[in-house]
C-alpha cells in the first residue's frame, strides 16, 4: 500500500498530461462532444470539464462506477478515498446525469 501511495501522484501527473495533449490537441476543436469513461476520475473529471469548457465541447461520461470505489477496495478508509468521494461528489450537475453503466 505504500508503494502505491507513493507512485500514485505521479501516476496522476502521467495521466493528466496525456489527457490534456489528448482532448486540447489530438482531438479536433469542431467536435462538439466528448465522451468519456469513468473511472479513473482523478484526474479524468476534472481534466474533461476545464478542456470541455475551454472549447466549448460537451462531456459526456460513462460512469461504470464511481472512482473512489475502485480506491476504496485497494485502500479501505484511507483519506485519499474521501478526498477523492469528494472530488466526485463536488462536480457539476451536468457530470451527475450522463450516461449510466
Amino acid at each position: 500500500m505504500v508503494k502505491f501511495i507513493l507512485f500514485a501522484p505521479f501516476k496522476a501527473l502521467y495521466q493528466l498530461f496525456t489527457l490534456l495533449d489528448t482532448l486540447l490537441y489530438a482531438i479536433p476543436a469542431t467536435a462538439g462532444y466528448v465522451l468519456i469513461q469513468n473511472p479513473p476520475a482523478i484526474p479524468t473529471l476534472g481534466v474533461a470539464m476545464v478542456t470541455g469548457f475551454l472549447r466549448g465541447q460537451k462531456v459526456i461520461i460513462d460512469w461504470h462506477n464511481f472512482g473512489y470505489s475502485i480506491l476504496q477496495m485497494k485502500l479501505n478508509e484511507h483519506p485519499l478515498v474521501l478526498g477523492a468521494k469528494m472530488f466526485v461528489s463536488l462536480s457539476p450537475p451536468a457530470f451527475k446525469s450522463s450516461v449510466d453503466g
